[in-house]
């Protein structure tokens, strides 16, 4: 019986979602769900004691991450996943230099990325809420999510982009990093 994929969980009181949503991207799209299980919260140690050489442990547990100190945690995470299991990382932010992309074009590229093996998003949701997801599917109906505060899925109705008034969720396009999981060369 194969290994079940599901996605690790943070704690109620802190900020560390853009931690484990790139732990809980690679638990997605490793080529095996038992292979990475083990060894996760060494992977999390690691990417978090780079952080704090960055951001100093206040700035790590206070204020969570931005897009600049989540591609940190994605080369430490690259460069672990190199080194322990042969594995690359590779992630690219398609939309950073363009704010104000549309919805229609933003999710478009999203489920391309998406058709491709190994691959997920880990994006930023606002509005409601400001917290870094992992996206793994979409379909006309619904973004599913793989969520350390346990969210399976947001409705696609619900969702547009930056500074949008009238949805429960905004979808920043500078905030998204497509990933994907590949043998190393």
């Amino acid at each position: 019986m194969s290994a079940v994929r599901a996605p690790w969980q943070q704690g109620a009181l802190d900020p560390l979602c853009g931690l484990y949503s790139v732990i809980n991207a690679i638990q997605y799209t490793a080529p095996d769900p038992g292979l990475f299980k083990e060894d996760a919260s060494v992977l999390f140690g690691e990417i978090a004691c780079e952080l704090e050489d960055h951001l100093g442990a206040g700035g790590l547990v206070g204020y969570g991450l931005t897009r600049r100190s989540l591609c940190v945690a994605l080369r430490t995470a690259d460069t672990w996943l190199t080194q322990n299991y042969g594995l690359k990382l590779q992630s690219n932010w398609p939309f950073y230099r363009s704010p104000n992309v549309g919805l229609a074009t933003m999710l478009g590229h999203l489920q391309s990325h998406l058709f491709q093996p190994r691959t997920a998003v880990i994006c930023a949701l606002t509005g409601c809420i400001d917290h870094w997801t992992v996206v793994t599917e979409l379909t006309s109906s619904r973004v599913r999510l793989f969520d350390s505060c346990g969210m399976k899925f947001i409705r696609t109705s619900s969702v547009g982009p930056l500074g949008s008034d009238d949805t429960r969720y905004q979808l920043p396009s500078t905030q998204m990093a497509f990933i994907q999981v590949q043998e190393a060369t």
